[in-house]
């Protein structure tokens, strides 16, 4: 039965588009950010107009599709962005048919663009990426990226060390680094999740497109990827200790802080209530107005007062340590 899906147009491209070619293979490697760049595919063979336009959209979830005459995927892989201190997810569009493959991005994908830039300048290295067909460069391309997750991965883990002392440490408040930490790990943990369905999905839909069997060197991503995922798990828990543990150590803290602050208040009511009655317009006992209270001099009144005061106040002291509320 013949293909009646739809066509898309060629027109003259704006620019002639660059491609690797060995073993009678071809590796296009487009940064695109309009259907009218991805016109050239065209004559590649019979695409879906709807795969290109999601080539070019950051929208699209992960996903691997056979189209018959070619094999269509969008791989979502992390990208830091230094302006905004944030990782954010950065989507590859691929391509791939028996004779070529043709990977799309809207930004720099760094382990991509070094392997295709190595393909186009290093004629050993481009025989060896494609060598074994379109499956095995698509393969290529995963192993690279792959790889460029343990750099990051590994600097997750030295910022998770750098602040474990600071987070058992009162004295220093950890609450936004730990908090960026949660929302770093979190961001790799939500771009990362589908990776390996997506490894095994096309482990199996890319047999067809390649020349030696790759079941190993699959079984070895999935294994990595494996690898990345439990790592995140493990510090999703490890960074969850923390903010739980600046949360405890902060409302300890605060705990302490208002607890002295409530003795002190405590303590200073005898002193209070004893100033209050020595200065009522009244005559009272030892007051400067009343009898030969003398005896300890001018500051005889003062001295009395200061020791009706501490009684009361040393005895609530002693009750609280008994009561060990301090």
């Amino acid at each position: 039965m013949p293909d009646t899906r739809p066509v898309i147009l060629t027109g003259a491209p704006k620019e002639k588009p660059v491609y690797a070619e060995a073993n009678g293979l071809k590796w296009y490697h487009v940064k695109a950010v309009t259907v009218e760049e991805l016109d050239f595919v065209g004559k590649l063979c019979q695409v879906n107009p709807f795969d290109l336009a999601d080539c070019i959209s950051q929208k699209q979830l992960p996903t691997v599709v056979v189209r018959g005459d070619y094999l269509f995927a969008i791989i979502h892989f992390p990208r830091f962005v230094p302006e905004k201190q944030t990782v954010v997810p950065q989507q590859v569009g691929v391509i791939i048919g028996t004779t070529f493959m043709v990977t799309v991005s809207q930004a720099e994908v760094k382990p991509v663009d070094r392997l295709f830039q190595r393909c186009l300048t290093e004629s050993l290295v481009r025989r060896q990426v494609m060598d074994g067909g379109t499956g095995e460069v698509l393969y290529r391309v995963l192993d690279k990226m792959v790889d460029y997750l343990f750099p990051m991965l590994d600097k997750v883990l030295e910022a998770m060390e750098s602040i474990e002392d600071d987070v058992f440490d009162e004295r220093v408040s950890v609450a936004r680094s730990v908090s960026i930490l949660r929302r770093d790990i979190t961001d790799l943990r939500r771009i990362l999740f589908p990776m390996q369905r997506l490894v095994t999905d096309l482990r199996a839909k890319t047999k067809k497109y390649c020349r030696v069997d790759m079941d190993l060197h699959y079984e070895d991503l999935y294994d990595r990827v494996a690898t990345v995922w439990t790592t995140l798990e493990s510090a999703k828990e490890r960074v969850d200790i923390y903010k739980d543990t600046d949360y405890v150590i902060s409302t300890e803290k605060t705990n302490k802080i208002l607890s002295m602050l409530t003795i002190i208040f405590t303590l200073s009511i005898p002193v209070t209530v004893v100033g209050a009655l020595m200065g009522m317009n009244v005559l009272v006992p030892g007051g400067v107005e009343t009898g030969p209270w003398m005896f300890l001099g001018d500051y005889t009144t003062f001295v009395l007062m200061i020791l009706i005061s501490l009684i009361p106040a040393g005895l609530m002291l002693l009750l609280f340590k008994w009561w060990r509320w301090i």
